[in-house]
């Protein structure tokens, strides 16, 4: 099968200049002087908008076998074609015609040679001996073929090689992305045509573990050497904007998180806060739409002015101004409290038999854990139920001799002559009593109550209201209780008729120390008995609801592996079995009463939903796809609507776990 060929506009390509001397283009990176807190932000470092499911995979294609970007239209093309499955579709690159001009015919007389034109085009080196080796053998013996030869050494990098390709990767995505942002092929600022392949790889042949150009850098690329005298990118040059910058307080002395929001804000962009230290910038935004910035302001309560400007010491793009708090003051020390001293209030009972074990209760306040009961020729054990706020203990004491009074104390401690005296003296009166038959024994207790029937789940209502049915031959909602709907399904029928059937209930989650946990930290499916993990609206926090993972089960930093080990030995509400829920479990959440943009859940008791504007955005499951491993559920709460997606996606994570 050949390659598609790029889309043609009708739109002429500018003239290449004397040629792009990439290298120092690119490596002006390192010369330039970095600001003081940070190394400059590039696309590698940048918080990107991944491509949509499946194409990060093709670009990958393009890098090994073409060594260039990929078009939207060719990258919408192959991941159609492949479904999720690249190994369906390498063999029609690697015998493509471009592959060949790379790389050459791979036969058993070029292996050597092609392997050695693949090392060059991808890491800018020849290979080691060992591995080339490893790829030579491999090709003999079947493992690798002609056709895959190129992608198999792009995904076998290490080391200074791998990070070589992942900073090719971003370059390439920001690339893609800059030909077209929305990837649907309506509002192009680049015309990237097949007269540009040599030029745009020169391009990304120089980019290295080492160099790896600034979103700026990218641009300045295809605005001089790839973009054609018509297209946007050449024409204009869009001016920054500042939309918003929260919080609009501060408290002095205390780290605040800033988050900026706007429109082409450059990758150096930062604040300028008098009397304030301010981090680097992070989540710098590759698209030109936001960071955040750290900034501990000092000095007094008032207002302040915040510049969000170009750089360090570079141009102000806009101003807002914010309001700062005072420190909150130190608690006064407080003077040290006295001693306090022990009282006794009780010895009971006063009287008791000879030769016959009496428990005392003692009573009083400051008792110490040490103090015990002492009287004259009686024998007692050790004090039990000895109270932490010294209000009391028990002690067990057999009087012996002559019936009659005797002084009863307590004392500090059994050393000697009885420890210290505690509040004065008692009196028990010693009786020389027959003794009592035992009384009978207990009646046995009644029998234990039979246990609660088990909980059934239930399946919960979609959340669809009476207003959202249906009439024959129409898809225009009418109320359910008209004769149009009634007509199409009879009664009880349709969702919004069934809304008193198990409708959307939660609770919260009792705390065994007493109340309830909070609805961020875990919430009760009432129909499901399913429990629910809460999110927080706290940046900086494991749980902070925009966080966002990858689902390859690789117990990595970043994926949702990780976070479900973290918060398991966090003991969240006091577990530790909590486990990324089936795509079946997560739509059970979806509120279908609410529109979109969402989120399409209850807000009420889930207030921190991540809820994307993007189709291919959302929240993870644990299914895979059918037949696609690679490929896994989730549920996107911005639509309501259950998305699939490649697992080395970015998206959001609601754990759950089973029933109390």
């Amino acid at each position: 099968m050949s390659i598609p060929p790029f889309r043609r506009h009708g739109l002429s390509v500018a003239a290449l200049g004397a040629g792009l001397a990439l290298s120092a283009q690119v490596a002006s990176t390192a010369t330039q002087p970095a600001a003081p807190a940070a190394a400059p932000i590039t696309v590698a470092t940048c918080v990107a908008q991944p491509l949509p499911s499946g194409w990060q995979d093709i670009q990958a294609v393009y890098l090994a076998f073409y060594l260039r970007p990929g078009d939207p239209a060719g990258l919408r093309y192959w991941a159609e074609k492949a479904g999720g499955d690249i190994t369906t579709i390498r063999a029609d690159f690697g015998n493509s015609a471009e592959a060949k001009r790379l790389y050459g015919d791979i036969t058993p007389e070029t292996i050597g040679d092609a392997i050695d034109k693949i090392y060059q085009a991808l890491f800018g080196k020849a290979p080691d001996a060992a591995g080339k080796q490893h790829y030579i053998d491999g090709y003999r013996d079947g493992r690798y073929s002609a056709a895959d030869l190129a992608y198999r050494i792009l995904q076998g990098a290490q080391n200074d090689d791998k990070r070589a390709i992942e900073h090719k990767l971003a370059a390439a995505n920001f690339f893609t992305r800059t030909v077209d942002a929305d990837l649907d092929g309506k509002d192009q600022q680049v015309t990237y045509v097949q007269k540009d392949e040599e030029t745009v790889r020169q391009w990304m042949q120089a980019i290295t573990a080492a160099v790896v150009p600034t979103p700026e850098q990218v641009r300045d690329f295809m605005r001089g050497q790839v973009a054609a005298p018509s297209d946007s990118l050449r024409q204009t040059q869009a001016k920054p904007q500042l939309a918003s910058l929260t919080p609009d307080q501060a408290q002095a002395g205390q780290a605040t998180r800033f988050t900026i929001r706007g429109q082409h804000l450059p990758s150096t962009a930062r604040l300028n806060i008098g009397n304030a230290q301010c981090d680097a910038p992070a989540q710098v935004q590759c698209n030109g739409s936001g960071f955040t910035q750290n900034c501990t302001l000092s000095g007094d309560a008032g207002k302040r002015t915040i510049t969000v400007q170009t750089a360090e010491g570079g141009q102000a793009i806009d101003r807002k101004t914010i309001q700062a708090t005072s420190a909150a003051p130190n608690p006064e020390p407080q003077p040290p409290q006295p001693t306090p001293i022990p009282k006794l209030d009780s010895i009971m009972p006063w009287r008791v038999a000879l030769g016959h074990a009496t428990i005392f209760t003692v009573k009083g306040r400051d008792l110490p854990a040490t103090a015990t009961l002492q009287i004259p020729e009686t024998r007692c054990t050790a004090p039990t139920d000895v109270q932490p706020d010294g209000s009391g203990f028990k002690q067990s004491c057999t009087l012996s001799g002559q019936p009659g009074q005797r002084p009863a104390r307590v004392r500090t401690d059994e050393q000697a002559n009885g420890g210290t005296l505690i509040d004065g003296v008692y009196t028990v009166t010693a009786e020389s009593l027959t003794p009592t038959p035992p009384p009978p024994p207990p009646p046995p207790p009644p029998p234990p109550p039979p246990p609660p029937p088990p909980f059934v789940p239930k399946l919960p209502h979609t959340g669809t209201t009476d207003q959202q049915c249906y009439e024959a031959g129409s898809d225009v909602l009418v109320v359910c209780d008209s004769p149009e709907a009634q007509d199409l399904s009879g009664p009880e029928k349709q969702d919004g008729m069934r809304r008193h059937i198990n409708p959307l209930s939660y609770s919260a989650v009792s705390n065994p120390a007493g109340g309830h946990y909070d609805k961020t930290e875990c919430v009760k499916d009432d129909n499901t008995g399913l429990i629910w993990e809460g999110k927080l609206n706290q940046s900086g926090h494991l749980r902070h609801y925009e966080n966002l993972y990858t689902n390859l089960d690789n117990d990595q930093p970043g994926d949702a592996s990780a976070y479900v080990a973290a918060v398991n030995a966090q003991g969240l509400c006091g577990f530790n079995d909590w486990r990324l829920p089936t795509v079946r479990e997560l739509q059970s959440l979806v509120d279908y009463s609410k529109p979109s943009p969402g989120p399409t859940i209850d807000t009420h008791w889930f207030p921190h939903t991540w809820a994307s504007a993007w189709n291919y955005g959302g929240t993870w499951a644990s299914d895979s796809a059918a037949g696609h491993s690679a490929r896994a559920w989730g549920v996107n709460f911005g639509y309501g609507s259950v998305v699939g997606g490649s697992r080395d996606l970015r998206r959001a994570v609601q754990l759950v776990r089973a029933s109390q």
